[in-house]
């Protein structure tokens, strides 16, 4: 069982995007690099408000590289 499971959800960040295709990419790993050296568990939500571009493309690649998005 994964430590994380023993424990309760401390913070969600939500990130809203629209047409971030140039910028949601860093701007994802730079929470997660942040995220990831805290103590508490949190998770990731992107809230994608109708994009013409390609950030929802952009942002499902990264649901596998970022593990609690």
């Amino acid at each position: 069982m994964d430590k994380s499971q023993n424990r309760s959800l401390y913070l969600s960040v939500i990130v809203p995007a629209y047409n971030e295709e140039n910028s949601i990419e860093l701007t994802l790993h730079s929470i997660e690099a942040y995220l990831s050296r805290q103590s508490y568990l949190y998770e990731v939500i992107v809230v994608n408000d109708g994009s013409k571009d390609k950030t929802v493309e952009i942002t499902s690649k990264l649901i596998n590289e970022i593990p609690h998005m």
